[in-house]
């Protein structure tokens, strides 16, 4: 135990201290929006709207990444019947969601791409944020935190908390000035650097990694300096929970199943640390049975345990706003180990889908 909440305490203390601020609110920007979908009819409405509502002033390019859904041509007569002279919706030159990205970059005429999801909210100045940080000429590509919004019940509460976890993680590794994530739903760079360290090649069919694989790759051709993250609040984007664990095993398994890509010894590193302090949590089960001394113990380390979390990652929710239960953090401490050694088996053998497809990446 001792280990592993200090562990959350020097990452805390990273997070803590980081801090990123553009010089001000950007005004006209050249950039475009991609937004890559595949049957999202129940969210494009929604999100179509609140881009509109934005009123912003760079091109929209939807992507429509063989929908099955009559999404496709929902967005066309969207913007057809709205007459968005900056919109488009095309069709993806190719499968799944790298695909679709490359071919809405293709089409762009912003010298700056701005991507996001189907399933996302935004804050009022999303993404003026983003594109600020721009006003460097070293700043490559920017990332911005990514929150579930509060789901049903005890689940809804630990993806919320688990949440937590990534944004302490990521803020630390920024600082640390050893970026290990990003997300897509939150992130922009520059149109010139994505060609220049070739875009998603050298992984274009595996499920998952559009925004981690281009950090690396920018990170490692441009220096420490080339990404940024901006933590802030007013940055902050927002994804629906999912309320079904299996859905949730699924996505992290995909997540997690990057690690053997990165050819990074931290990604490995990092990974294996998650899961085997997930196993270690679980293993102390065992202590129930091995007399009062050690139930004792057992109690000790789920309080200590415990305790940490709530301290480290209710400061991360409180930041931006959020406040959840005691309890919730109990029932999430023990959840969280669950969901994590299911989602890393489904990784470590390939065997997880996403929206109807396999993985394909060769392990």
């Amino acid at each position: 135990m001792g280990s592993y909440v200090l562990l959350l305490f020097l990452l805390d203390y990273r997070w803590k201290r980081f801090s990123h601020r553009p010089s001000g609110i950007a005004g006209d920007r050249n950039f475009s929006l991609v937004v890559p979908f595949r049957d999202e009819l129940g969210h494009l409405p929604r999100l179509l709207d609140e881009i509109r509502e934005k009123a912003l002033e760079g091109e929209v390019i939807l992507v429509d990444d063989e929908s099955t859904d009559g999404s496709f041509e929902w967005c066309t007569a969207y913007i057809n019947r709205n007459k968005l002279a900056k919109w488009k919706c095309i069709k993806s030159r190719g499968e799944g969601k790298k695909a679709a990205l490359h071919t809405g970059i293709s089409s762009s005429r912003g010298g700056i791409i701005v991507t996001t999801d189907a399933d996302v909210v935004f804050p009022p100045e999303w993404p003026r944020i983003l594109l600020a940080s721009f006003d460097k000429a070293s700043v490559k590509l920017v990332a911005g935190p990514v929150i579930s919004i509060e789901g049903r019940g005890l689940f809804g509460a630990f993806e919320q908390i688990e949440w937590a976890s990534i944004l302490l993680v990521t803020g630390a590794s920024f600082d640390l000035q050893k970026p290990l994530m990003c997300s897509g739903a939150n992130m922009a760079f520059r149109k010139d650097a994505f060609f220049e360290v070739g875009g998603y090649k050298g992984n274009e069919h595996h499920l998952s990694g559009d925004d981690e694989f281009l950090l690396k790759k920018i990170y490692t051709r441009y220096g420490k300096e080339a990404a940024v993250y901006q933590k802030g609040a007013d940055a902050l984007v927002r994804t629906f929970a999912w309320n079904d664990p299996m859905a949730w095993i699924n996505q992290r398994a995909r997540w997690a199943s990057k690690w053997r890509l990165h050819r990074s010894h931290s990604h490995a590193f990092s990974a294996a640390i998650l899961f085997l302090y997930s196993v270690f949590h679980l293993g102390t089960a065992v202590l129930l049975f091995e007399g009062p001394f050690l139930l004792l113990f057992f109690l000790l380390y789920w309080i200590g345990k415990t305790g940490g979390e709530k301290r480290v990652l209710g400061r991360i929710l409180a930041y931006y706003g959020i406040k959840q239960k005691t309890g919730n953090y109990v029932a999430a401490g023990f959840i969280q180990p669950v969901m994590v050694i299911l989602a890393g088996i489904l990784a470590i053998f390939g065997k997880f889908k996403w929206k109807g497809r396999k993985n394909k990446s060769k392990h």
